[in-house]
């Protein structure tokens, strides 16, 4: 297993380059995601602004086990699916090597342990295997 704190540093260091990002603490809301960025696509004027959760877990052993992040709160289901009505949100998880995006529906489905480590990678906006898919993961959230 990996830190969210590494994750942070290649979502950082490979995004960066294409706007601003910004780490949040808000310790109000417990809720809101953990990084806002402000991203514009290569060749392109006008950017787009959203937020991004950062999460890494390892899955289960059995492939039969529902995949779950036990470091998801509801709190944060909550916000991204509200938040997702009016603008984007995103969660980036990390999966050893793998790095996928994932949709607030797709968060609460792992939220509630709906989906097994298989149904999760089909559910994923974006899979990465084994690196890290800037410039799919660059399209999704612009």
């Amino acid at each position: 297993m990996t830190s969210e704190r590494a994750l942070w540093n290649v979502v950082r260091d490979r995004l960066s380059p294409f706007g601003r990002l910004e780490r949040v603490e808000n310790r109000l809301n417990l809720g809101t995601p953990d990084v806002s960025y402000a991203l514009r696509r290569p060749a392109e004027s006008r950017g787009v602004s959203g937020w991004v959760e950062l999460k890494e877990n390892d899955p289960p052993v059995r492939a039969t086990t529902p995949f779950s992040i036990e470091s998801l709160k509801l709190e944060q289901v909550r916000w991204q699916e509200d938040w997702a009505e009016i603008g984007r949100v995103a969660t980036i998880l990390q999966v050893r090597r793998d790095y996928l995006v994932l949709a607030p529906s797709v968060v609460r489905a792992v939220y509630e342990r709906l989906l097994t480590t298989a149904q999760l990678y089909e559910a994923a906006a974006v899979v990465g295997r084994g690196r890290f898919p800037t410039g799919d993961i660059l399209r999704w959230l612009t």
